[in-house]
C-alpha cells in the first residue's frame, strides 16, 4: 500500500435556486420545444450544461434558438409533432440572450458569482468521475413568501389548453406530490386536482391533437398556426401518467412498475392467469410509456408483447 491512497473524500452538494424557461433545440433541422433549466449562477441545460459564454455559443450556431422557420415542424416530447406557418416571435436570437439573462438577474440582481466551467465540466471524486453541475429536473412549489417547511415537489407534463374557439395555449401542466396540479403557460394560472383535470379532457378543454388553422401560444416564444398534425399522443393515456406522475411522487407503484413486476413474476412461474394479468398490466400503461417497460432501448416492450399477443 501506498502513501497517498486509500484516503476518504466527502462529495458536497450546493442548493441553488432555478427556473424552466421554454425554448428550441435545433438538432440537425429538427426543432424540438424543451423546458430549459436556468440557475441562479448563470447555468443553462440546453441538453447540454453551459455557462453564459458557452450559452452564447449555443446561440450563434442555432443549436439553441427562439424561432422555429415557417413550415417545420415544432416536436414536443410525449405530447406530438406540428407543422407550423404564420409564425410571430418574439425575440430575435441577440435578443432572446438579453432575456435568457434577464430571468437569471430576477434570481440573483447583481450577477455575482456567476459560474464558469473553465473548460472542465467533471471532477473525480474518490473512485468516480462526476459532472461539476448537474439539475434536478423535480420542481417545488412555493405557496406563500413566509416558509413553510412543507415540501412540495411535482414532475412537469405538457398539453395543449383550449382558450376559446381556434385558439390554444401550451400549458405546462405541474404535478406534485399532495396531488395538486398547477396550469401554467396560460393567461391565468390554475389550480386544479386530478379529478378537475379528468373533466377539462371529457369537456376537450385539455387536448393533444390540434386542428388545422389552430393558433398556438407558447409563453416568451410567440405564437404559430398549425398546418398539420403530424401525430400526437391520445389525451387520456396522458391523463393516466399524470396519475402515475402523482403515484411516483409518493413512493407507491406506477403502471409500468407494476407491469414489470408481473412480467418477471411470469417468466419465474408461467401460467394463463398470470399471462392475462400480464396483458391487463401492459394496456394500463400509458401507450406512449410503453416502450419503456423494460428499461431496455434495444429489445423495447417486444418481450412482453410475444408474451401476451403472441408476437414473433
Amino acid at each position: 500500500m501506498g502513501d497517498r491512497y486509500p484516503v476518504s473524500h466527502i462529495k458536497v452538494t450546493r442548493t441553488l435556486e432555478g427556473r424552466l424557461v421554454n425554448t428550441i433545440i435545433n438538432n440537425g433541422g429538427s426543432y424540438f420545444f424543451t423546458d430549459m433549466s436556468v440557475s441562479e449562477d448563470g447555468v443553462f441545460d440546453c441538453w447540454e450544461t453551459v455557462d453564459v459564454e458557452r450559452l452564447k455559443e449555443k446561440l450563434r450556431t442555432g443549436w439553441l434558438t427562439p424561432q422555429i422557420p415557417e413550415r417545420e415542424h415544432i416536436n414536443i416530447h410525449h405530447l406530438g409533432s406540428y407543422k407550423i406557418r404564420d409564425c410571430k416571435w418574439i425575440y430575435s436570437d441577440s435578443s432572446y440572450f438579453d432575456f435568457l439573462l434577464s430571468v437569471v438577474m430576477q434570481m440573483n440582481p447583481e450577477l455575482n458569482n456567476l459560474y464558469r466551467f473553465k473548460g472542465k465540466d467533471s471532477v473525480v471524486v474518490g473512485n468516480v468521475n462526476y459532472s461539476t453541475y448537474s439539475f434536478d429536473k423535480k420542481i417545488v412549489r412555493k405557496d406563500s413568501d413566509t416558509p413553510s417547511f412543507k415540501e412540495f415537489i411535482g414532475e412537469r407534463e405538457y398539453v395543449f389548453y383550449k382558450a376559446s374557439s381556434g385558439e390554444y395555449y401550451l400549458a405546462s401542466l405541474n404535478i406534485y406530490n399532495d396531488s395538486v396540479i398547477l396550469i401554467e403557460g396560460i393567461p391565468e394560472i390554475k389550480k386544479c386536482t386530478i379529478n378537475q383535470i379528468k373533466e377539462y379532457i371529457d369537456n376537450s378543454v385539455l387536448v393533444c391533437n390540434l386542428p388545422v388553422d389552430a393558433i398556438v401560444h407558447i409563453k416568451d416564444l410567440g405564437k404559430f398556426t398549425v398546418a398539420e398534425c403530424r401525430y400526437s399522443a391520445d389525451i387520456y393515456d396522458k391523463y393516466s401518467e399524470f396519475s402515475d406522475i402523482i403515484s411516483k411522487l409518493n413512493g407507491d407503484s406506477t403502471t409500468s412498475e407494476i407491469c414489470y413486476s408481473l412480467y418477471k413474476e411470469y417468466l419465474n412461474n408461467p401460467s394463463n392467469e398470470l399471462r392475462d394479468k400480464l396483458k391487463k398490466a401492459y394496456e394500463d400503461i400509458p401507450s406512449h410509456l410503453r416502450i419503456y417497460v423494460l428499461g431496455d432501448m434495444d429489445s423495447k416492450d417486444w418481450p412482453i408483447r410475444e408474451i401476451i399477443y403472441d408476437e414473433d
